[in-house]
Formats: structure tokens, sequence, C-alpha cells
């Protein structure tokens, strides 16, 4: 005859299955503006370890405000991060325009854990009136 096993016991009870929570090592800071792309590679403390613009990398006038410029430098970022040895990134992105998903799925593609996004774009809460539309 089989012998009943207690559940109660703490011998016998099934363990909960735990979630690894991967820590950051370092925050990529992504700056889109109109004209430029902008990212910095920083510690957790802040201290700037590299940045790299669209005008660094080769790419000059007009283009450096087009979604390929953008991809370009999160691409190369992303690669220079891994030479400094970061896995683990956090990503705080900052200003309007396209390119800045693309900059966070080349990131993500490259090979980096993203384990948060932070959107910082300031917007005002009725502040100042936004300067006036050129005209064309």
């Amino acid at each position: 005859m089989k012998k009943k096993v207690n559940i109660k016991n703490k011998k016998y009870r099934k363990k909960p299955f735990k979630k690894i929570k991967h820590k950051p090592q370092g925050i990529i800071h992504v700056i889109k503006t109109e004209t430029n792309t902008i990212s910095t590679l920083t510690d957790l403390k802040g201290n700037t370890k590299l940045w790299i613009s669209a005008g660094t990398i080769g790419i000059k006038g007009s283009r450096k405000s087009t979604v390929y410029a953008s991809e370009a430098v999160a691409r190369k970022i992303a690669q220079r991060t891994i030479e400094f040895g970061y896995r683990n990134i956090l990503i705080k992105v900052k200003g309007v325009g396209f390119g800045k998903t693309r900059a966070i799925k080349t990131i993500k593609k490259e090979g980096l854990r993203i384990t948060h996004i932070y959107e910082c774009t300031p917007t005002p809460h009725n502040g100042c009136t936004r300067p006036r539309k050129q005209r064309k």
C-alpha cells in the first residue's frame, strides 16, 4: 500500500515560479528635435559615457531630421553600448517628431534588453504660448 504524502508539509509544497527581474545597468537618453537626433549613454548616476548625434555619424544638412537618421544614431549607440558592457538598459525619450519609436525598435533589435521606457517630453499645462509658425 502506498504511503500518503502530507501536502501541508513544507518539504512537499510546490514552490511558486520566481520572475527574474533585470536591473538596468545604464540609461540611454534619446532626444529628438525638429532638426537633429541626439543619443547619450549614461550610467545610473547620470555620468555621461558617450554621446552620438546624426552629425557625428556623417549625416549632414536636412537629412539629419529624417527617420533614417534617428535609426542610424540608435544603431550606433546600441553597438557602442554593448562594447561598454551594458546589457540591461533604461530608455528615456524626449522630444517631438518621427523617429522616437523607430529608435527604440532599433535599440531592441541590436540585442540590448530594455527594462523601462520613459517619455520625458515636457508638456505645458497652459503656460507660455508657443511661437507662431513660419510663413511659407
